[in-house]
Order: C-alpha cells, then structure tokens, then sequence
C-alpha cells in the first residue's frame, strides 16, 4: 500500500515509480485515484513529466486516468511543467477530447494565445470556461478585457463563474458593473465568486453591494461578502492612517454616502502606534547547510521538492570558496529539476557571475528566466547587461510582472539619459501594455525626470484604458517630484478608492 498522506505531506520522491505503476498499470477508485494526483503533484517529480505525458497521449486508456494524469502535469506543486508551443498546437489539433483539453489548459498568453482567446470569444465552445480561466495572466487588452467580462452575461453558470473569478487579476473598470450584477446571480457559486472578487473593486458602490450582500441566503455568498467587506474596511483604515490632516479629512468627506456602514469606532480612527520601531526582530537562525550537504542533496534525484527550495532559498552562497563554487556549477549545470536551476541563479547572482546568469536567460524554464533577470537587477550596473534586457523586452521574450522586472533589471543597468529618453515613450504609447507604462512613469520619477513627467501631464485628462493604473503611477510621480498637475476636478467623482487617495495624497 502506499501511504499517500506520508507522500503527499512530505513530498517523498522516493514512491515517484510507484505511484506512477499504480496510475499506470492499475485500477484505482475514485478516491485513490484523487490520491495519486495529489502524491504526483506534491512530489513535482521531473522524472514523472515523460510517463505522465505518455498516459495523457494514449487514447486506450480510460479518460478519467487520463485526466488525472493531466491534472498531475499541470498543477504540480513546485515546479511548472511546460511543453513547446508546437506540440500544444499538435495536441489541439489532435480531434482527441481528453488531449485538446489538456492543451488547452496549458496555453496561455506567451503559449498560443490566438488558440485561447478565440476559445474564450465563442460562446458555443464547449471548453468556453477553461479558456478564460486561461485568460487569468497576459491578457489585459481591452478587447481581451471584453470577452472575459462578456462570459458573466453566458446561459451557463459554469462560464459565469470563470469570467467572475478571472478579472480579480487585472481588475478592469469595466468589470465592476457586471460584476455587482453577478452578486444577484441565481447560482450562490457564481454569486459567491463575484463577492470574492469585488473585495479588489474598492469603491462606494463595492462597500454598499457588500454589505447588502451580508443578508443574502446562501451562507456561503454572506461569508464571501463579509471577508470582502472586511478586507476593504481595514484597506481605508491603512489608507486613512498614512494620511494626515487635510488628506484624511478629505478622504473621510468622499466617503461619507457608506461612512455609517463602515461602521468604524473612535478608537479605530486614532493615529497607531509603530509597533514595529519598538519591537526588536529575533536575530535570524544561521544556516546549517554544509557543502558537502548541499552538494549531495543535488546529487539527490529522490530529494524533496520542498527541502531543495527551503534550503537553495537559505543558502549562505557569499560564504563558499572557489573551489566549492566550482562543484557547485557542475552540479547545477543541466539539472533536471527547475528548483535546483532557479536556486542556482540565486548562487550566481551572489557570486557576481553574470556569464553563468546570462545562460540561465536561455532556460527552457519560465521561471528560470523570470528568476534570472530579477537577479541581473541585483547586481552592479553593467551596460552590456542594460542592452540584454532590453533585447529580451523587445523579443516579447516577458509578460505581466517578469515584464516589469525585466524593464527593472534595464533601468538599473542603462546609461539615465538613455533610459529616460525609452521611458518617455514607453510612457507614451497608446499601444504599449498599461503595466509597462506604469512602470516607465515609475522609473522616470526615480530617474527625477521631471521635464519628461511634465510632458505627460495632458494624459491625466485622458480616461482610463483598462484600469486607473497609469493615471495612479503619473499622480503619484508628480506628488513625489513636487511638479503642477492640470486640473484634476474631473476626477473628484470617481468612484474608486485608489483614485481619491491619490488625489487626498497629492492635495488636490
């Protein structure tokens, strides 16, 4: 027998063979069936990924092993299992149910997302809800925008609750309508979702929705509404403490139509105590790791997932000599396992070994890469590194938050007056991702370019693309360079809380 909860608690790749024979070869129930993907998933075994896609592949074996197989694959628990655009492309085009699903849930925006999105767009599809559950990362367009708000309006509550749940991601203004409409969905699930994701809505009428939705009759749409409402009081509460004076005062009159449901007492509205600055931190734990350790334990294709990200997290790297650096590259070179290659840009980033890293850019791994240029921004400022970022931002080789890293990474390493002279266009460009021109408006107040800022004034006068987002970033960098803003007055009325607390802070 296996003990599945032993293997599952402690991500012991030593049963990785048997649990792929019983999935293999056996007949497991219901029950153990779902045990064996979970053991599969925890163990997050790279030596599993090849029999694992085998089963998926073969069309004589039952569906629901099959499925259980692709479960495994896809949501393993310390790595990310990831196959080549072209053979996501041949499984979809396959005709085989089991196979095109598994594909399908495996694209997303930097892997074929013309397949996901026309998937998401076709409300006849019987995969509509996978695909835009899909949509969760990279799709923030717009008009990719559209079709996952359109799927809350779809006959199929399936589909209703996919849309509701994936734009808590990207938070686009044009969801927050649909969304209040969902909370009186006639399926509690899909109410219940749409609760849950307005807690990241901040706005008056998110707070008065809310706390209507605390008297609804599914117990579970009131605890949904509650955990929101409650997550949005303690927001304002953060916010009205980092504002003094005028700005609180002004943000308590905006919220004055929900003020009495806040319900906050006296005491919760006094300045707080800095805690922190009183307390002091227990000194951290030195490292146990040995070399000798740390190099058997990569020699190791049975250690745990979790004990090898633990401890390459933990690892004293500054503290080993060259000859120990030395093994230490042999063994991270090639691995198998992702963890020990994400760990060993960690190494390299801390030894200053920007060759090694440059090859880790390369990494069939997206997290490898992601991890990778995090760390070249870590280290000292190298034209010749600025000029590999910056390639690799214009080969669209990075989305979402390893996009920004990646334009980080840039910045720290360019010459300013080169950097500032990309970022005014960035910032600029109509057609650029509204979290790339957030982040340029970032970085040129960090560069204090104020002439470049104060030429995107007028965009303040612009309405908003997708969210408040770059509207925030080019408030927020004028506050901090003291520049003149034009008149904000259109802006008084917004409902949304991030917005008026950017005007509170700016003294508008």
């Amino acid at each position: 027998m296996i003990p599945y909860d032993e293997v599952i608690e402690n991500a012991d790749r030593r049963w990785t063979a048997r649990l792929l024979e019983r999935l293999s070869g056996g007949e497991p129930g219901d029950e153990e069936l779902h045990q064996l993907e979970q053991a599969l998933r925890s163990v997050s075994d790279p030596r599993s990924f090849v029999p694992l896609q085998r089963i998926v592949k073969d069309t004589t074996r039952p569906a629901r092993i099959r499925e259980a197989a692709s479960a495994a694959l896809r949501r393993m628990h310390h790595v990310v299992f990831e196959l080549p655009e072209a053979e996501l492309r041949r499984c979809w085009r396959s005709g085989d149910p089991t196979l095109k699903e598994h594909a399908l849930l495996m694209m997303g925006g930097l892997d074929c997302p013309d397949v996901v999105e026309a998937v998401a767009a076709d409300p006849a599809h019987p995969l509509q809800s996978e695909a835009i559950s899909r949509m969760i990362w990279w799709f923030d367009t717009p008009r990719q925008q559209a079709i996952k708000i359109a799927g809350m309006s779809h006959p199929d509550p399936k589909v209703r609750c996919a849309a509701a749940d994936v734009v808590l991601w990207d938070e686009p203004l044009a969801a927050l309508g649909p969304l209040i409409t969902a909370t009186s969905d006639a399926d509690p699930v899909v109410a219940g979702t749409a609760a849950n994701t307005l807690q990241y809505y901040p706005s008056l009428q998110t707070i008065s929705c809310l706390h209507g939705l605390m008297r609804h009759p599914d117990p579970k749409v009131v605890e949904e509404a509650a955990d929101g409402f409650q997550s949005i009081q303690g927001d304002i509460l953060g916010r009205y403490h980092r504002n003094e004076g005028r700005a609180a005062s002004r943000l308590r009159r905006w919220l004055a139509p929900v003020w009495e449901l806040l319900a906050f007492q006296e005491d919760e509205l006094r300045p707080e105590e800095d805690v922190e600055a009183t307390t002091p931190r227990p000194p951290a734990a030195p490292p146990k790791i040995r070399p000798a350790q740390l190099l058997a334990l990569l020699a190791d294709d049975d250690a745990s997932p979790r004990t090898l990200g633990e401890t390459l997290l933990d690892a004293p790297w500054r503290k080993f000599g060259k000859a120990v650096r030395a093994k230490l590259k042999r063994a991270f070179l090639g691995h198998a396992d992702e963890i020990v290659r994400d760990g060993a840009a960690r190494a390299y980033a801390a030894w200053g070994d920007v060759g090694d890293l440059l090859a880790l850019l390369r990494d069939a791994s997206f997290g490898v890469r992601k991890t990778t240029i995090y760390q070249l921004g870590r280290l000292p400022p190298d034209r010749a590194v600025a000029a590999i970022a910056w390639d690799h931002l214009g080969r669209g080789a990075a989305r979402g938050v390893h996009e920004t890293e990646t334009l980080s990474t840039y910045v720290h390493h360019a010459e300013p007056s080169e950097a500032v002279a990309r970022l005014a266009v960035m910032a600029t460009n109509r057609g650029e991702r509204e979290n790339v021109r957030s982040a340029a408006v970032h970085h040129l107040a960090g560069l204090n370019a104020a002439e470049p800022l104060r030429q995107l004034a007028g965009l303040l006068l612009e309405p908003p693309a997708v969210t408040w987002a770059f509207h925030l970033a080019l408030l927020e960098a004028f506050t901090r360079l003291g520049l003149p803003t034009p008149p904000l007055g259109h802006l008084l009325d917004v409902d949304n809380l991030d917005v008026q607390v950017a005007l509170a802070e700016a003294g508008v």
